[in-house]
């Protein structure tokens, strides 16, 4: 078993939930979840691209209503 680093800070925090739950130390790094810990779209690290990161975002909103049985407005 991998030795447990003490978590300090919020950035430990969530440095720490990345490594573990999705295997990457990059910054950034993005990932949608519902409010119950469920992954919504695929997490993505930098996006530049202006349009491309909405339609990312989109997609997580798009689940995240269809898990929710909302309609879009």
């Amino acid at each position: 078993m991998a030795a447990r680093k003490a978590i300090r800070t919020v950035g430990d925090k969530f440095a720490t939930l990345q490594s573990e739950n999705f295997k990457n130390a990059s910054q950034p790094f993005y990932v949608v979840i519902s409010p119950d810990e469920r992954l919504l779209n695929r997490p993505v690290g930098y996006t530049p691209d202006a349009k491309e990161y909405a339609s990312w975002l989109q997609c997580g909103l798009d689940a995240y209503q269809q898990k929710k049985g909302v309609s879009k407005k």
